[in-house]
């Protein structure tokens, strides 16, 4: 009961989003989606929709049975970006939504995204500014956790060029920012 009410406040957290992730993501029957740290896969259910395949990594074993549960159409896999445990070029399309502040290793693991991506595939993620209001409370509750991880878009997109991507594009949005990139 809980975890429902706490995905559908998130989902509506979410919901000026998810258009635009969609967009992005270009969801179809022939559309192999890896989402990096999503959680239950309550968002990425609501921006994958269309895909062939969902495959959800997540670090939490908690939430991996939640959302196995509540969304047996996505596979979820235990994991982390650093080492994502697929062979190169499974996926087209790799997404991390409001996680890539949380990695520890971010260059490590866009070499990651870039290997399991398909040639031509597509990386996309969203994460707050960090000098938001959301980005201002995850540094003030999450410490040093969030200090490190939340940076200015523009040094997010070259971050992502540096690691190999090509056509790195920026959009703002009022919660957040969102980067998306080929390999």
């Amino acid at each position: 009961m809980f975890q429902a009410m706490k995905e559908a406040r998130r989902l509506r957290a979410f919901r000026e989003d998810l258009p635009v992730l969609r967009e992005l993501c270009r969801p179809g029957p022939e559309v192999r989606l890896l989402d990096v740290g999503g959680g239950t896969g309550a968002v990425t259910e609501a921006f994958a929709k269309g895909c062939g395949e969902i495959v959800v990594i997540e670090p939490d074993g908690r939430r991996i049975a939640a959302g196995s549960v509540r969304r047996p159409a996505i596979r979820f896999v235990p994991g982390t970006a650093e080492s994502i445990p697929f062979p190169p070029g499974s996926f087209d399309c790799v997404t991390a939504i409001v996680s890539f502040h949380h990695l520890h290793d971010q260059s490590r693991a866009l070499s990651e995204m870039r290997r399991v991506l398909r040639d031509g595939g597509r990386l996309v993620f969203m994460d707050f500014y960090p000098d938001s209001g959301t980005g201002r409370l995850l540094r003030f509750v999450g410490g040093s956790l969030h200090r490190h991880g939340l940076r200015p878009p523009e040094q997010v997109t070259e971050t992502v060029r540096s690691a190999g991507f090509r056509e790195v594009g920026l959009r703002r949005g009022r919660r957040g920012f969102y980067v998306s990139a080929m390999k």
